[in-house]
């Protein structure tokens, strides 16, 4: 049985480190154009505060919007939400081949 909630194997781990530096073109349809902001700065690593202080909104509320995010894709966290944004071409790296 596939594990669909695994990390895809072939990013190794020197890959993994220019997620950071990813071109991002989130456009999850599902998302109001708010949640797609957010999306796009979890996906490229920021944590909550550093959201928050960048959209300029409480933590409470940048809570809320991941809350949503994660429910409306189906997505247990963070992680899951990167691996969605890959899987669906949202997330391309520089200088992976």
């Amino acid at each position: 049985m596939q594990d669909n909630n695994a990390i895809d194997p072939d990013i190794g781990v020197d890959d993994a480190s220019i997620i950071e530096n990813a071109a991002l073109e989130v456009d999850f349809p599902e998302l109001t154009d708010r949640e797609r902001e957010v999306a796009m700065q979890i996906v490229q690593g920021l944590d909550g505060h550093e959201i928050s202080k960048a959209l300029g909104i409480s933590v409470k509320t940048y809570d809320t919007h991941r809350g949503h995010i994660l429910k409306k894709l189906g997505c247990k966290n963070a992680v899951q939400l990167t691996r969605l944004a890959y899987t669906r071409g949202y997330l391309k790296m520089e200088g992976a081949q």
